[in-house]
């Protein structure tokens, strides 16, 4: 008769923790919803996108919150005729020189696969870079505050 009693006890923690959890994650998703377009406007000021490889024209910066996902973004697209590789390495060195850690095994290719991912410590929150290309010669980079902002990384 002592198990059933253990096991009524353990369920009845396991609902009062969730009970408690659950306010708790509506306060972390208010407050982060609070400072989400702030951060995006901190991201999109990032010397990262300030500079581009040969791109004749940039388009303007995007940044913002994705409200469902509360997660913030920055970022900006380019034409270029370089080859994809060269694109890489042009961003590879950059985020490099600005301390951000490179992930070096990205998944096999598919059609949402970055080119380049990377991530640093933004304000004290973790930062992702992904480099994609949106079509033949057109570039997008974006940096957000989750690990799933879009493309693929490993």
């Amino acid at each position: 008769m002592r198990k059933p009693v253990r096991v009524v006890i353990a369920g009845l923690l396991l609902v009062g923790g969730g009970a408690v959890a659950v306010p708790q994650l509506q306060q972390w998703r208010q407050d982060r919803l609070a400072r989400c377009e702030e951060r995006g406007t901190r991201l999109q000021g990032l010397p990262l996108l300030r500079e581009w490889p040969q791109a004749p024209r940039p388009s303007e910066f995007s940044a913002g919150c994705d409200i469902d996902r509360v997660v913030a973004y920055g970022g900006r697209q380019f034409q270029s005729a370089l080859e994809p590789g060269e694109v890489v390495a042009f961003y590879r060195g950059m985020v490099e020189r600005a301390g951000w850690q490179v992930v070096t095994q990205v998944p096999p290719p598919r059609d949402d696969t970055a080119l380049l991912c990377a991530s640093a410590d933004v304000d004290g929150d973790k930062t992702y870079l992904n480099l994609t290309v949106v079509d033949q010669g057109i570039y997008d980079v974006t940096i957000a505050d989750s690990h799933f902002s879009g493309a693929q990384c490993a």
